[in-house]
Formats: structure tokens, sequence, C-alpha cells
């Protein structure tokens, strides 16, 4: 709008520095006044038309261009209402807790149960180590079950109201813990630690598609 007024404001300068210059010239030439009225007259006529067609042509480019540049600033937003923003941030909020808690679980399981195979190695001497090592990771199993359902539960509640390609990227992460379980369970350290990492980088791009959604959601 500023530069538009702008633009006008020069047209109406442009004007009263023309009529400053025929009163000159009618000063000059020694123009009679009912002459010189006519002429003013003709020249506001003049003046007042081509200021209404500009003044019209002017705003509607602009306010054309406005609209474009608003076309392109949206066409890369999901616009949403409040309501549904503030439900899908919640979502994603709860989702990446009960992911993250998961996780760390069976990262904490395969350490424990490192600690313990390397405690057998000496019964005799770590008997008593071992009975805590054992507890631990029997409580961390129990805490698995939990985490585990958990995720199911929120995943199968919410799945109508996110974005599925997020809602499958946490089922990835899902079923690839499930099998770091089955491999603790099988006390295969290598298997574990491949799936460990390939978990580790599934969270990150969880992470990012979250991201990029809530950035790209507008409220309306």
């Amino acid at each position: 709008m500023y530069i538009f007024l702008k633009e006008q404001l020069k047209k109406i300068l442009a004007y009263v520095l023309l009529l400053f210059v025929l009163k000159i010239l009618g000063n000059m030439i020694i123009i009679s006044e009912s002459n010189f009225t006519v002429l003013l007259s003709l020249v506001n006529f003049i003046f007042i038309t081509f200021i209404t067609k500009t003044w019209i042509y002017d705003y509607k480019k602009k306010n054309d261009k406005d609209l474009e540049k608003f076309k392109g600033e949206i066409k890369n937003y999901n616009l949403v209402t409040k309501l549904q923003y503030d439900l899908e941030f919640k979502i994603y909020l709860e989702l990446s807790e009960v992911v993250n808690n998961l996780y760390s679980n069976v990262y904490s399981q395969e350490m424990e149960l490192k600690n313990l195979i390397d405690l057998k190695e000496d019964i005799a001497k770590n008997g008593e180590k071992i009975k805590n090592k054992i507890k631990i990771c029997q409580q961390l199993d129990i805490d698995f079950r939990d985490k585990w359902n958990n995720l199911v539960e929120k995943k199968n509640k919410y799945r109508p109201f996110f974005e599925k390609h997020i809602y499958l990227k946490v089922d990835e992460i899902h079923q690839k813990i499930l099998n770091v379980d089955t491999f603790i369970e099988k006390e295969n350290s290598k298997e574990v630690f491949d799936e460990l990492n390939k978990i580790d980088i599934d969270i990150e791009e969880l992470s990012d598609l979250i991201r990029k959604r809530v950035e790209s959601m507008k409220i309306i």
C-alpha cells in the first residue's frame, strides 16, 4: 500500500507543478483571465480523467501482484484449522516420547545383557552381581512390554488424524525395535548393534518428517 500511495503522490505533485508552470506562462504571455480559466479547466479535466484511469489500473495491478505473492507463499503450506494444528502437534509430541522411550529401553537391555554375559565368564566370583543383573534385565523386559503396548495403542488411536508417511515411519521403527528384542533374547549382540544403528537413523528421519510437517501447517 505504501508504494501505491507513493506513486499516486508523485502524480499529484506533477499536477501541482504543471499548474505552477502554466501560471508562470500565463503571466509571461499575458493571457486573459477568462482564457486562463478555460485552460485550467481543461487541464483539470484531463488530469482527473488520467488520474482516475491510472489509479484504477495501478490499484488493480498492485492487488494482482499481492495476490500472486500470497499464492506463492501459501502453496508450500498446508492450511489447517487451529483445532487440527493443536491435535497433530499433541499427537507428534506423544509419538516422539513413546518411540524414544521404547528405543531407550531396548538400548538399555542390550547394555545390561552385555554386562551380564561378561560377568558369567566368572560365575563363582560374580555370583551376586549376576543375580542383580538378571533382576535388572527382567525389569527392563517387563518395562519393554508396557512401552511396546503403549506405542501400539498410540499408533492405532491416532492413525486417522496425522500424516500417513509419518505413521509409516513410526510403524517401521516399531517393527525394527521388535527385531532388536528378538535378537536380545537370542543374545545376538552383532544383530542387535546393527539394528540399533538403523533405528537411530530412522528416529532422526522421523524427527525431520515431523518438523517439516509442523512447519508446513498454516492456521486459517
